[in-house]
């Protein structure tokens, strides 16, 4: 059921003064911890450019990445996006580091039909003394078919239009500093029949069951192209104030665990740092987005600090309830964060990284397979792959994903068209 107006504006409001920390995603920095920008993860730097400054003539989004600037407190950018299919799912995504590590940040993505009818909302954000990428992610699509409740007549606006309004729009508190935002957009072919799917539903966190030996696997900095990894236990290290990441292909029916843990300080340097120097473990799903995941964080000290995370199962029927887990199959993002460290000779932190990933992969027909619409480029084969290079950007011709490098990769993308939500973020702790 689509919410009115007041409630609308109620829901956002709630949002924006939500505490980053609900999401799980980001980490407490600590006073006066500037974080250093090579330490921080990096979006597809050869994206190509949007620009967005023009409400009277909206720039079109490609498929995949895009990138554009946002000014400073309470600007706005004017967008569209195009449907390739009638009736699919179109999600959106937009992804911003902030204007500097240790500042406040916040971005709201507002969809409607080229009439202003509402068809969906989000708002990600953070607070200055937090680290983490922020994200606003929502969908467009048909409601739930098999929920005698469901709003999909309210809905057909949004569904049957052929194309899309996306307002960009960066926080009051967000300061007078421009901001680079990527924008990941996928459309998804329809699913003619849901009967018969699994029911919404969210893991618990708990140990990963996963055994052999550790081996050395440092994580990575760019998005779409840390190391990919599958079932494993894996050693690294992360800098201090910095993250790094892995990829793991989860598919429909999966769950993905992972735990971290960091060895235990000696006495006196567990003294002289004291408490409240935590390292984090936040899982984001193929639009970058962790508000269905469960994330964690442990503190540095005289005992080893330990954090679990879960996401899953991936269900296409969880995108019809906000407080269930994800639903998009692909590859998810495994971040390590770590606060700044106030000791002397630990600039760098050495963790031992747990993966699992649990249960058989399920299938869902859509109307066309492959079916997303991820890219102009073939080869952008997962929801978290590169972006088409920037020549190639505007070409009007784009191609569903290919079915064989997924399953190369083990995967059986298999979600569809979904309710449009206005997703909740879930506490880490």
């Amino acid at each position: 059921m689509r919410p009115s107006p007041t409630a609308r504006r109620l829901l956002l409001a709630a949002a924006l003064v939500l505490p980053a920390s609900a999401s799980g995603a980001v980490l407490p920095l600590g006073p006066a911890a500037a974080a250093e920008p090579d330490t921080q993860l990096v979006l597809p730097d050869d994206a190509p450019a949007v620009d967005g400054t023009d409400a009277g003539a909206p720039t079109t989004l490609p498929r995949g990445w895009s990138r554009t600037t946002l000014g400073g407190d309470g600007a706005i950018g004017y967008f569209e996006v195009r449907r390739e299919q009638e009736g699919s799912t179109i999600h959106v995504a937009a992804v911003t580091p902030g204007a500097s590590p240790d500042s406040s940040e916040s971005v709201t993505v507002d969809v409607e039909t080229s009439d202003a009818s509402y068809c969906a909302s989000a708002t990600g954000s953070r607070s200055e003394d937090e680290l983490g990428l922020v994200t606003a992610s929502t969908l467009v699509g048909p409601e739930d078919p098999l929920e005698a409740s469901s709003g999909a007549a309210a809905d057909e606006p949004c569904v049957e239009a052929s194309s899309l309004q996306v307002e960009l729009k960066r926080g009051a508190s967000a300061g007078s500093a421009a901001t680079e935002v990527w924008f990941r957009v996928v459309e998804e072919s329809p699913v003619p029949d849901v009967d018969g799917l699994a029911d919404p539903a969210r893991a618990e966190r708990d140990q990963v069951d996963v055994s052999g030996e550790p081996e050395d696997r440092p994580g990575g900095r760019d998005v779409a192209d840390a190391p990919l990894v599958g079932d494993g236990i894996w050693r690294g290290t992360v800098p201090a104030g910095g993250q790094v990441a892995y990829r793991v292909a989860v598919a429909e029916g999966q769950t993905l665990r992972a735990e971290v843990v960091s060895p235990a300080l000696s006495a006196d340097d567990a003294t002289e740092l004291g408490y409240g120097t935590d390292i984090a473990l936040t899982l984001r799903d193929p639009v970058l987005s962790a508000e269905r995941t469960l994330n964690d964080y442990g503190s540095l000290g005289s005992e080893p600090a330990r954090a679990q995370a879960a996401a899953g199962p991936v269900l296409h029927r969880n995108r019809f309830d906000s407080f269930e887990g994800p639903y998009l199959p692909g590859e998810y993002l495994v971040v390590i964060s770590m606060g700044t460290v106030d000791l002397d000779g630990l600039d760098d932190v050495p963790y031992t990284l747990r993966v699992g990933v649990e249960g058989e992969p399920a299938t869902v027909e859509h109307t066309t397979e492959p079916p997303f619409l991820a890219g102009s480029e073939a080869t952008d084969t997962v929801l978290l792959g590169a972006p088409a290079p920037a020549d190639d950007a505007s070409s009007s011709t784009v191609q569903y994903v290919a079915g064989g490098a997924l399953v190369a990769l083990g995967l059986v993308l298999a979600a569809g068209g979904g309710l449009l939500v206005r997703r909740q973020a879930v506490s880490s702790r």
